[in-house]
């Protein structure tokens, strides 16, 4: 039982805990508090929030990995971690501490009400002490004596006017709970409401975003994101109808105008978190000024290095995106949980390079190649 609780029970008002055979004893509540409130109660919270934590030391070392293969600060990341591991914390632990408060609370109240409690031990036994010393006055109250109080001491011999005083008494006690439901009903409905409006403000259409600020983000993030693919997919059809290109001047400009738009896209995406922060130098290399450019040194061999430049930009950053979203939102940490448990990180086991082309062929663990071109587009 708490020390508070305890303290209370036996120092002030050890017969509380009395049972005299006429009345539920008061013992049972304080029981019921200890069943609820007891330190292996808490022990289960603690042990709650222990279990949700769990996996999110690997979804965090997995954004961790990701953040470093993509030459970015992992702070953000180590930032949205933290938030969620304090709302675990607040939505076990903290939720029974303030139940366990509210409890203490109302036993203090009803400490304070004991004397005007026709139930309670004390006036029980103040009812018995006026039966044994004087049965014609409690004769006198009828079936009102149960409701005599130890607070009704002075007023004892004045049958009438205690009779009204216990009418008056009775009628707002049953205003008093009928407020006590309503309040009880209005604060259930008001945490019910502000429950909806924060999981409103979660909803993303990537799911349940893990803070309000990651929501925002995401968001917005989802509107840049359709404006890229959609630009980034008519320059790499932009090359593959016109290949190299100069005399089409619309097709040429339009090439231009739509590199200076991605560029500002990947911009503004890398801003919001949601794609790495890449030097811009690099980005200019992959999106070509002129996506149309010609190049005469490969029109002898068939290849076309801007296309497949782009093409593998766009498949990166693809794969970029749903990683950063996958950090942000709560379906993505746990399919990075089961991903972190069941599956073996991939690193390269082999690495060669065309002497002829410059081109990096790089063998995975997983047994998965990939082929790199040593070409930018557009130099």
């Amino acid at each position: 039982m708490d020390e508070r609780v305890k303290k209370y029970l036996l120092e002030k008002n050890p017969d509380l805990l009395v049972n005299d055979g006429r009345s539920q004893p008061q013992a049972s509540q304080f029981d019921n508090f200890q069943n609820d409130f007891s330190d292996a109660k808490r022990a289960e919270a603690v042990a709650a929030a222990d279990k949700k934590q769990s996996g999110l030391g690997w979804a965090q070392l997995a954004a961790g990995i990701g953040d470093a293969f993509a030459g970015r600060s992992s702070s953000q990341t180590a930032q949205n971690f933290d938030r969620i591991r304090k709302d675990i914390k607040e939505d076990t632990i903290g939720e029974f501490d303030k139940r366990k408060d509210g409890a203490i609370k109302d036993f203090s109240t009803k400490k304070a009400m004991e004397g005007s409690d026709p139930n309670s031990a004390a006036s029980i036994a103040f009812r018995k002490s006026i039966e044994a010393n004087f049965p014609n006055v409690a004769k006198q109250y009828g079936e009102m004596w149960g409701n005599v109080t130890a607070d009704d001491q002075e007023r004892l011999f004045k049958p009438l006017q205690l009779k009204e005083s216990i009418e008056a008494r009775k009628e707002q006690a049953r205003i008093l709970a009928s407020d006590r439901a309503e309040n009880r009903a209005q604060r259930d409905s008001d945490k019910q409401a502000r429950l909806d409006e924060k999981m409103q403000g979660l909803q993303t259409p990537y799911g349940l975003a893990n803070t309000i600020d990651d929501a925002k983000q995401l968001k917005e993030a989802h509107e840049s994101k359709k404006n890229f693919d959609s630009k980034i997919q008519e320059m790499i059809d932009l090359r593959k109808k016109y290949g190299g290109e100069a005399m089409n001047r619309e097709a040429v400009a339009r090439g231009q105008q739509l590199s200076k738009d991605l560029l500002l896209e990947y911009k503004n995406m890398a801003k919001l978190g949601v794609l790495s922060k890449s030097d811009e130098d690099i980005i200019n290399k992959i999106l070509p000024e002129d996506p149309l450019a010609f190049h005469f040194a490969e029109a002898a061999t068939g290849q076309d290095s801007i296309l497949s430049n782009l093409q593998k930009f766009k498949g990166d950053s693809d794969r970029d995106f749903q990683t950063r979203v996958g950090t942000r939102t709560r379906q993505g940490l746990a399919d990075m949980k089961n991903q972190s448990a069941g599956t073996p990180q991939k690193t390269i086991v082999k690495t060669q390079t065309n002497a002829k082309t410059g081109e990096k062929r790089i063998v995975y663990s997983d047994g998965t190649t990939e082929v790199v071109s040593n070409v930018a587009g557009g130099q």
